[in-house]
């Protein structure tokens, strides 16, 4: 069903006092073209019946009249939610916004960035660097409420972001200045004890933040980890390497996406300048995180299940994952072992798995 707000002018379907003249045949003539107009309405809302059946979980389009123009440049798919949130891509339009409001995010609230005193300049930067490879993947994308962006997300393979380069053979450090060079170094510290554990495949890197000018409660976060979810499912379980700087998050995206956690360092021990990086900075944690598939997805967004198959569709991106066989189930059967072992800490040892040397 459609809920929509129907309004009609002095013509329409609400006959006004001042159209009552005494002319019948005037009359007559207005309640035609009600009827026509009504008819003209109905007509068009029956066209979509049958695939428009809760207008809470529907697919839409700004140009609803001409579903095949949805994967043209001029247009693009929307997902209206339930409450009211429409997840979208970032198209050129909306890009540099969008960044900037990442960058309002990490330079304000994330610890890691305040520790090391990185400025929104430096943050927005950093994402329109990159942002034709990030407008490439189909994870990248906003939620947004009426015209007001309230989260967005910057994706990528993570082999073709700018923390891949510097856990290759031809990292080099002289291309970094000194500031840079503290969270290349820590990245280092985090990835290359187990770089052939992770050479299995693609994995997404990813930016996330949300708009700290949005004055209302902002749910993004429980709403992104639920669409992760139904999106790697969509394309055969591809996950997420994570690196998270900031503990309360980290507590809440390891509960609500049922991540676990592969390594992680002091992060009081870290110096910059001379100084320890987070004297007096709250909630910090050097973390590296992997998510995939949920095996626990929130029964309240188990509607998005058809839903975001057909969003990624009208995408038309092809990102060609290299994602390995049976990836969902042998990501499902690593979580199990974890949970079994009651630690969100992955026990190598246990899976098997040699732990690389550095």
């Amino acid at each position: 069903m459609i809920r929509s707000s129907i309004q009609l002018d002095e013509q329409g379907i609400s006959l006004k006092n001042s159209l009552y003249t005494g002319d019948m045949d005037l009359n007559m003539q207005i309640m035609l073209v009600q009827t026509e107009k009504i008819n003209e309405i109905m007509g068009n809302l029956s066209d979509f019946s049958e695939d428009l059946k809760d207008s809470e979980q529907i697919l839409t389009n700004l140009d609803l009249q001409d579903k095949s123009q949805m994967d043209t440049s001029n247009s693009f798919p929307q997902l209206l939610l339930k409450n009211g949130f429409v997840l979208r891509p970032i198209t050129d339009d909306i890009a540099e916004r969008c960044a900037e409001i990442v960058a309002l995010s990490f330079s304000k609230t994330n610890p890691f960035a305040l520790a090391l005193g990185k400025t929104f300049e430096e943050e927005k930067a950093r994402i329109l660097k990159n942002i034709k490879i990030h407008q490439q993947d189909p994870f990248t994308h906003c939620l947004m409420d009426g015209n007001e962006i309230v989260s967005v997300n910057f994706s990528s393979k993570f082999r073709d972001c700018y923390l891949a380069r510097a856990v290759s053979d031809q990292f080099n450090p002289s291309e970094y200045n000194e500031k840079q060079l503290v969270p290349v170094q820590i990245w280092r510290e985090l990835y290359l004890p187990f770089k052939d554990f992770l050479n299995d495949g693609d994995y997404l890197f990813q930016i996330y933040g949300l708009n700290p000018e949005y004055k209302k409660k902002n749910p993004s976060v429980i709403i992104y980890s639920q669409i992760f979810h139904y999106m790697s499912l969509h394309y055969k379980g591809i996950r997420e390497l994570s690196f998270t700087t900031n503990q309360k998050m980290n507590n809440l995206i390891l509960k609500l996406g049922k991540g676990y956690n592969l390594n992680e360092l002091d992060h009081t021990q870290f110096t910059y300048q001379g100084r320890k990086i987070y004297d007096g900075i709250e909630n910090g944690c050097l973390k590296l995180n992997i998510f995939g598939v949920n095996p626990e997805p929130l029964e309240e967004y188990k509607y998005l299940e058809n839903l975001i198959p057909q969003y990624c569709e009208k995408l038309n991106l092809n990102p060609q994952y290299q994602v390995p066989e049976n990836m969902v189930q042998k990501h499902l059967d690593t979580i199990k072992a974890i949970e079994q072992s009651q630690s969100r800490k992955l026990k190598i040892k246990k899976m098997v798995v040699p732990k690389p040397s550095l």
